[in-house]
């Protein structure tokens, strides 16, 4: 069982993928009924893709002989359940016979992630460089903000 979270079923699908060495099938009109139609529709009103973000949803992995009845215990408590897709030979998700792989990020579902945007940066590298360099710059500053509050805590007085 996975917990389909941030990046959403087309993030996770492929990362499933690779670390079990499978490949996916899914069907999107299996995968639209087990979506609340107001959350769709929402979405889809924002322009967000909504296989890129989390539904609050499981994904249930089982042999085809027990689904019938995992699926059936879990209607008669009450959860909306479907078969979404299968696992087959290979090592990628498809949708409906399409690849089926994550975006650069996860599905833009505030307003600065859509400035900011869901595609690939034009030069890549670069972005890449600053992000390593941005990361060493705030590893710094949080070792010299550490650094600062053991001084004041020596000059305090205070041990604790």
């Amino acid at each position: 069982m996975s917990d389909v979270t941030n990046g959403g079923l087309r993030g996770d699908a492929n990362e499933i993928c690779h670390s079990a060495g499978v490949g996916m099938e899914f069907w999107e009109d299996r995968i639209k009924r087990v979506v609340n139609h107001k959350i769709l529709d929402m979405l889809s009103s924002l322009g967000i893709d909504y296989l890129g973000v989390s539904l609050d949803s499981l994904l249930v992995f089982c042999p085809k002989r027990e689904s019938g009845e995992i699926m059936e215990s879990l209607r008669r408590n009450k959860v909306i359940v479907e078969e979404v897709g299968r696992v087959v030979r290979g090592n990628k998700a498809v949708l409906d016979g399409r690849p089926f792989a994550p975006r650069f990020r996860e599905s833009a579902y505030t307003r600065i992630k859509q400035i900011v945007g869901e595609k690939k940066p034009v030069d890549e590298e670069r972005f890449q460089r600053g992000a390593v360099k941005a990361a060493r710059e705030a590893k710094k500053k949080m070792e010299e903000v550490i650094e600062y509050v053991k001084k004041s805590a020596e000059g305090s007085g205070d041990e604790d």
